[in-house]
């Protein structure tokens, strides 16, 4: 059975509900398979990062929308705000769901699950949820914030869900560039579609920028892309894997030197003037970098201070004196502190 939430002569069906999110929340949450989500959010590392799980633990209403549209859940600190579009269909009728449906200022009604405390108002064709309820007789739309909006276009209908992050957050950044420095002080939006696994995700996702002094993805200026290898050797077993990619090395080194502020890497005796991609592959415990190169003879000899270990199924495996060679060259994207053995396979040099 369903509950009839009772909508405005004033309806407008021009409007979007996303434009009923109030500015000061930087945590947006487009909920698109809310079963889904409701499922496996819970102990996500995700929403641990973004700490959001013990918000979860009061915004009960979400158990009981059926909304068939999109659904977005707005976070900040302890205030929340749901916003969909309404429907004769939109809360399911249960015993658990008490309503206060007396008249009240800008009909408002109070929503109680247990413990939990929600108050709802329909403002035109929309419906919004929060447990704030001086937010929502103060509420309204706003047509302003295209930047926000256009983030929001952006995303994917068919994953789980999508966050749009406009904060910083050392421990969500980490999460999700692993291998990446960003200032204290570095704030862009991001969004990332997510399909959520049991204390997993993947993702897919933009990031965006006005800052150019920050923004690393100036890296790549006047390089282009070139065809990702590194996947075609990188293990079934893999839970992380990084590929940069470019025409021309010395140029993409020009750019991270001129963001990192550090020297230009010398490219003399550089094995990597051959290369048109870097990846950085981790399973667990073990970490790789793969090169691949137009030419691994001119590589190999490129590599000083290399001597021959030993041979396994006819592949040389050499150590390198000069284990620290990627500590810092890639940074902020690949990091690995130790690099002491190295092998020749098909067209790659991988360090490990």
């Amino acid at each position: 059975m369903s509950l009839l939430i009772g909508c405005n002569s004033d309806f407008k069906s021009s409007d979007k509900s996303y434009q009923y999110i109030p500015k000061g929340f930087n945590t947006i949450i487009k909920i698109n398979s809310l079963n889904e989500f409701i499922s496996q959010a819970r102990n996500n590392e995700v929403f641990k990062a973004l700490k959001l799980n013990d918000s979860f633990d009061s915004i009960k209403i979400l158990n009981y929308l059926n909304s068939k549209q999109d659904i977005f859940l707005a976070v900040n600190d302890n205030k929340y705000i749901i916003v969909t579009q309404n429907d004769s269909t939109l809360m399911s009728e249960d015993s658990k769901l008490q309503i206060d449906w007396s008249e009240s200022k800008n009909k408002i009604h109070k929503v109680a699950v247990d413990t939990s405390i929600s108050f709802i108002r329909i403002i035109n064709s929309v419906f919004v949820a929060s447990n704030d309820e001086a937010l929502l007789n103060t509420i309204k739309k706003d047509i302003e914030a295209r930047d926000l909006y256009q983030l929001i276009e952006t995303t994917n209908p068919t994953s789980v869900a999508s966050v749009i992050y406009l904060d910083h957050s050392p421990e969500f950044d980490k999460l999700i560039y692993p291998n990446l420095l960003f200032d204290s002080g570095y704030k862009q939006p991001k969004v990332f579609d997510l399909d959520l696994i049991e204390h997993g995700f993947s993702y897919s996702g933009v990031i965006s920028s006005k800052d150019d002094i920050h923004n690393f993805l100036l890296s790549f200026k006047n390089t282009l892309p070139q065809k990702n290898f590194g996947l075609s050797i990188a293990p079934a077993t893999a839970s992380e894997f990084v590929s940069l990619t470019f025409n021309d090395y010395s140029i993409f080194n020009h750019n991270i030197s001129q963001l990192t502020k550090r020297n230009v890497d010398s490219l003399q005796t550089n094995f990597l003037k051959y290369a048109n991609e870097v990846s950085y592959i981790s399973t667990d415990s073990k970490k790789a970098i793969s090169v691949h190169v137009l030419d691994t003879n001119l590589a190999l000899d490129y590599i000083e201070n290399k001597s021959f270990k030993e041979s396994y199924r006819n592949i040389d495996i050499y150590t390198l004196a000069q284990n620290n060679f990627f500590k810092s060259r890639l940074l902020p994207f690949i990091d690995l502190e130790f690099s002491e053995f190295l092998t020749v396979y098909d067209d790659f040099v991988i360090v490990s």
